[in-house]
This record gives C-alpha cells, structure tokens and sequence, in this order.
C-alpha cells in the first residue's frame, strides 16, 4: 500500500516531464509569436512601420518581413495612432450613409470552397484598417492591361483588389475599397469561405449606369 501511495505522488510529476502543458497553438499565432504586452519602444517602432507601407506597394502580410507587425495587430491589442482616438474609430468604421447606393453597386459572390476562410479575409481587413487612414489615401487601378485590376493586400489565402477602369490616382479613396470589402464578407460568406466582387462609382455615375470599377476578394 505505502508503494502504491508513492506511485500515485510521482506519476503526476513523471506526466508533466514528458507531455508539457501546450497553451499555445502554434498553428494560429506562429511559433515565434510573443503574446505579452508591448513596449512603449514597440509601440513607437510599428507607429513609425505603419507610416512606410500606406497604400501604393502590393501588402503581402504573409511575408516574414511583416511578422512582428501581424502579430502586434491581431494577437498583442496593438492601436495604429489614428485608431487611437475615439472619434476616429468611429470614423473609420465607416458608417454607412444616405449616399451609399451612389457609390456601391451590385455585389456578385463567387464562394466557393476555393475561396479564401472567413478567418483570413477578417483578419486581412483588420490588418488594413490599421494602415489605411481616414479618406487621405487612395488605392488607384493602375493596370490598364490584361486583367485590368490591381491587387492591394494579401494574408494567407484573402486578396483584396480592385478592377475595371484605370484611374487617376486621387479618384478612388482606400477607405471606400475597404467599405466595399466589409459588403463582400457580409453578403457573401458561405459556410467557412468567402469571396465575390462589388461594384463601385468612382466619379459620377450611380444606379441605372455601368460601375467603373470592382473591388474584388479572391
């Protein structure tokens, strides 16, 4: 009885030696991901980040140059300077306005077990929320050529793009494409997967008239 006491004392310990107590999913956050709270130096290193990748380079967040900053964002509560400001949250969550049905046109989904996860296509759009601020910047169609669109930002398996008419560079306002992604997910996630387009006005035009543009998830 004393050994089978004895016994019951050590295996508990003998356990946690071989099978640790795994918190993490590495699968989710990374292996090298650091859950803890930001430095105020870190906080001042990735205000200044944000200010070098404002629209205009193709975003590939998948890429390991962005590590740190995917992982300030969506696992270390990491706030961008204008997301700081209770008013300009508001702001940027971009309420919808009486104005809409001149500015966005049909959304057409294309869902499909190709499409990208809910998971990537939220988090690809909280990633650019944080960099692209207020109506200040624009994300033009630069590609007058073959598939006419031009792709703006990548996490994993969501992209985010827009198509159609090649545009001046001040006409078509980030905050817009992001507006026309935020319809995109919500009309068309299906299952676990979302993708489709929608149609936007850049410059006049409205219901009753061809869209100029498309923004598009793929």
């Amino acid at each position: 009885m004393l050994l089978f006491n004895l016994l019951l004392g050590i295996l508990p310990l003998i356990a946690a030696t071989i099978i640790p107590n795994v918190e993490l999913d590495t699968a989710t956050v990374g292996p090298k991901a650091n859950l803890g709270p930001l430095t105020t130096a870190e906080i001042a290193h990735f205000d200044a980040f944000i200010e070098t990748i404002q629209p205009g380079p193709y975003l590939n967040f998948s890429d390991p140059i962005y590590a740190s900053f995917v992982d300030a964002v969506l696992h270390r509560s990491y706030l961008a300077p204008h997301l700081r400001n209770p008013t300009q949250i508001e702001e940027s969550q971009l309420s919808a306005s009486a104005d809409e049905s001149k500015t966005y046109g049909r959304i057409d989904c294309a869902t499909s077990a190709a499409s990208p996860t809910r998971e990537e296509y939220f988090d690809l759009l909280n990633l650019i929320k944080f960099i692209w601020r207020d109506d200040f910047y624009y994300c033009p169609q630069r590609n007058g050529h073959g598939s006419k669109c031009t792709n703006y930002a990548e996490w994993r398996g969501a992209s985010l793009g827009i198509c159609g008419d090649k545009s001046s560079g001040d006409d078509i306002e980030c905050t817009k494409m992001i507006r026309a992604a935020e319809h995109i997910f919500k009309a068309c996630a299906s299952g676990n997967h979302v993708g489709g387009q929608q149609g936007l006005w850049t410059f006049g035009g409205g219901p009753g008239s061809k869209p100029h543009n498309r923004v598009i998830l793929h």
